[in-house]
């Protein structure tokens, strides 16, 4: 929840301001722009938000995150933006499943390396220590996308607190 000083009006130009909408081209033809960067791309309107920050070059716009929420007055004057900043659900679920696939390819290989080492027949050992450095992988990879996707959302709520001189509070 963002919480300004300004009149819903002047936090919906503010917002406009420092939006650009994404062109035809997509997130591609933002990073292939040129000219002045955007400080947010998306959507508003009277009573909506929807922006992210603009894509870098060296990062993939997959589970970007994004501010989705509602403008608001407050009661005693200022205006209140409430809404949920993160990757889009429909970015979560290719990544879920790939997470389980994953999984279960672990677990068949586990199960094959125990079996074959009980028997004495082929490779043994050896197939135990695949899924252990496949298992690894993954859980090191996703630490590091959940840091960067978590870095991003402070700096997206950062720059929409910046541009409406306001304070940034999380509720449960």
């Amino acid at each position: 929840m963002l919480t300004s000083p300004f009149p819903p009006a002047e936090c919906d130009r503010r917002l406009s301001a420092a939006t650009t909408r994404i062109p035809r081209g997509g997130q591609l033809g933002l990073i292939l722009a040129v000219g002045p960067r955007p400080g947010l791309v998306g959507e508003i309107s009277p009573s909506r938000v929807r922006v992210a920050l603009p894509p870098s070059g060296s990062r993939g716009s997959y589970l970007e995150p994004w501010f989705e929420g509602v403008i608001n007055p407050a009661l005693h004057g200022g205006t209140i933006v409430r809404g949920t900043a993160g990757p889009r659900s429909s970015s979560l679920v290719p990544a879920g499943v790939i997470s389980v696939m994953l999984a279960v390819f672990v677990v068949i290989m586990t199960a094959s390396g125990v079996a074959s080492t009980i028997s004495g027949s082929g490779p043994g050992p050896v197939m135990l220590v695949v899924p252990g450095f496949l298992t690894a992988f993954c859980v090191f990879s996703w630490a590091v996308i959940s840091w960067q996707t978590r870095s991003r959302t402070e700096l997206l709520v950062g720059k929409l607190s910046e541009i409406l001189e306001s304070t940034a509070t999380i509720e449960p």
